[in-house]
């Protein structure tokens, strides 16, 4: 200390420079320090759920549960492993070491789980594998409505709201929840089925033998390779109410014992904004993105959204740069 004193006397202006070079470059870096609304933690477990509808718990738990917890508690690092089943599906939390490269061990999962698919149920669902982290928390979270029909804030939400938000800097996904997306739907007439002898089974393996869209292998012909695919995917509502049903008595056909219809599911549950039905759209930030910053371009392009589509509607119900702008400010 006796040094360094004795020389920042001598050498005053060389002192005074360096000083001056530290307080630029604080001045400059401080505007660019990243601000967050809670550290970037990553918690050493890991969530599989596999969907498995219209089932039992006991079921779920047998067919489903069981087996990806085998697949699960074999792996390196794991301390422990539960497992809850519902009606309509399978969740397994796999608890690791700390200090676990929780990446691989997820790439491990997903790879076990591949090993034993065949051997699930037909009717399991995607299964996906989740870990939590504090980037995982939306940075703004808004509903948004229209003055017209449903389809119409559908459309809106697919083709304007989502894209738009996705392509501004620092902006790593947008999710829009609560819509509803059309499906093929066969209305059955119970009658008609018992008067042909038909049962949902055959109509279940007629739809599952008849769609589907496989490689086939290839042909060598004159010394050229040629691909073979088996390309019979239905393209149409026609195709399926034309489709006969296997083991069926007189050729009856799909057309015979239901109407094959476009549709949506059942609504499980209702989002409204101002009493008209609304989605919700939620924005995350990218790994190194500024919250501040990305929630301020945000909300910027959401004004311009609304000023493009007349009739649209947004509230903004979370907004993470609020927290900590209130927290730098106190």
């Amino acid at each position: 200390m006796t040094s360094f004193a004795e020389f920042s006397v001598r050498r005053p202006l060389g002192v005074i420079l360096v000083i001056a070079a530290v307080s630029l470059f604080g001045f400059f870096a401080i505007g660019r320090l990243p601000l967050l609304f809670l550290p970037e933690i990553e918690s050493p477990s890991l969530t599989v759920v596999a969907p498995f509808p219209n089932s039992s718990p006991e079921e779920v738990e047998r067919r489903v549960a069981a087996p990806l917890e085998g697949a699960v508690g074999g792996m390196s690092g794991v301390e422990s492993v539960s497992s809850t089943s519902s009606a309509n599906s399978a969740r397994i939390r796999a608890q690791f070491a700390i200090g676990t490269d929780m990446d691989l061990a997820a790439a491990e999962i997903r790879d076990r789980i591949d090993r034993i698919r065949s051997g699930l149920p037909d009717g399991v669902g995607r299964i996906r594998v989740s870990n939590f982290s504090t980037t995982d928390i939306p940075i703004l979270q808004f509903s948004a409505a229209t003055d017209g029909t449903r389809a119409e804030l559908e459309r809106l939400t697919e083709e304007l709201i989502v894209p738009r938000l996705q392509r501004l800097d620092g902006v790593a996904d947008v999710e829009a929840r609560g819509l509803q997306a059309e499906q093929v739907m066969i209305d059955l007439d119970p009658q008609a089925m018992a008067a042909l002898g038909v049962g949902v089974d055959e109509l279940t393996r007629s739809l599952r033998a008849n769609n589907v869209d496989l490689a086939g292998g290839y042909l060598i012909d004159g010394g050229r390779r040629y691909f073979v695919r088996s390309a019979a995917a239905f393209t149409g509502l026609d195709q399926i109410a034309a489709l006969p049903i296997a083991g069926a008595a007189g050729g009856a056909r799909i057309g015979d014992v239901g109407v094959v219809r476009r549709g949506v599911g059942d609504q499980e549950n209702v989002q409204r904004l101002n009493l008209a039905e609304a989605v919700t759209v939620r924005v995350f930030k990218g790994s190194d993105a500024n919250v501040v910053g990305v929630v301020r371009a945000a909300r910027a392009e959401l004004a311009a959204i609304e000023a493009a589509a007349p009739g649209l509607t947004t509230f903004v119900f979370f907004v993470q740069s609020q927290e900590i702008t209130t927290s730098l400010n106190n």
